[in-house]
């Protein structure tokens, strides 16, 4: 096997895969890759329900392929089944995106949940990274240092219900790392079992940032724990980020493990 070293914020470029020995793969409810207008899904794949503005698609230097929505109109993408253990008490949002403008990222629930918008999602309000806890809840808000337009960021928000959100940023051209955490007693409001990328049926909230990678877990992670993911970002989406392909990519997986990645290789057509 070739071994190709290649720096942990870079994208990858390798099969994309699951590591269930990641801690924030604790009740991975989705995890997605970009893929064209679409994404590829690594949890099990379910149906989505698709808005009626779709999607641009777009190749970042920095990021790989990303998919991107409107800022306003029906524009989105919502998984069913998406939320283990629902109604949750522990909520994990991440995602690798190029920041382009204010608006939602992700959110639990899409446009049938009432009251309108939706529970509570990863949002970016005028360059802040921060968690919308619904129209009851309103923002809370990281004390990160702002996004900057054009750069590329991995980004993560941890929420347990009632306590607060521990966030992680960082820039993936740069190499800056920040960690903030925010205390909110708010409970997390109604939601239902769906998972939505972009605007959740009709906001107008979608950020028109492109994403490379999203995920949610219904799971809490610490400050420690988010510091440790954003030392190696793309490691969650690619187990195998530091290789050309592992050892049983040709020879055939050995069974089982429970952390032995799952890798779906991407075919470009």
């Amino acid at each position: 096997m070739t071994i190709i070293q290649r720096p942990s914020l870079v994208y990858p470029g390798t099969p994309p895969g699951i590591d269930w020995s990641h801690p924030a793969s604790q009740n991975l409810g989705l995890s997605l890759v970009a893929l064209g207008k679409d994404f590829l899904q690594l949890t099990a794949p379910v149906a989505p329900t698709r808005y009626s503005t779709a999607p641009t698609l777009g190749v970042s230097s920095l990021i790989g392929p990303t998919t991107a929505f409107a800022a306003a109109g029906n524009t989105g993408i919502s998984y069913p089944n998406a939320i283990p253990n629902f109604p949750q008490s522990r909520s994990t949002f991440a995602g690798i995106v190029q920041y382009g403008a204010a608006g939602s990222l992700g959110w639990a629930g899409n446009g049938a949940v009432s009251p309108f918008p939706p529970s509570f999602g990863l949002y970016f309000s005028a360059g802040t990274l921060g968690v919308y806890y619904g129209s009851s809840g309103g923002m809370v808000a990281s004390s990160i240092p702002n996004l900057i337009a054009g750069q590329p960021y991995f980004c993560a928000a941890s929420c347990l219900s009632g306590v607060g959100v521990n966030f992680v940023l960082r820039n993936l051209a740069t190499g800056q790392i920040w960690t903030s955490s925010a205390t909110n007693t708010n409970a997390f409001p109604a939601s239902n079992n769906y998972v939505t990328i972009g605007d959740p049926g009709g906001a107008g909230a979608a950020s028109t940032s492109p994403i490379a990678r999203f995920m949610y877990a219904s799971n809490y992670l610490s400050i420690p724990q988010l510091y440790q993911w954003g030392q190696s970002p793309w490691s969650f989406w690619h187990p195998y980020a530091g290789t050309m392909r592992p050892a049983w990519f040709s020879q055939g997986a050995s069974g089982g493990a429970a952390a032995t990645p799952f890798v779906q290789p991407l075919v470009f057509m």
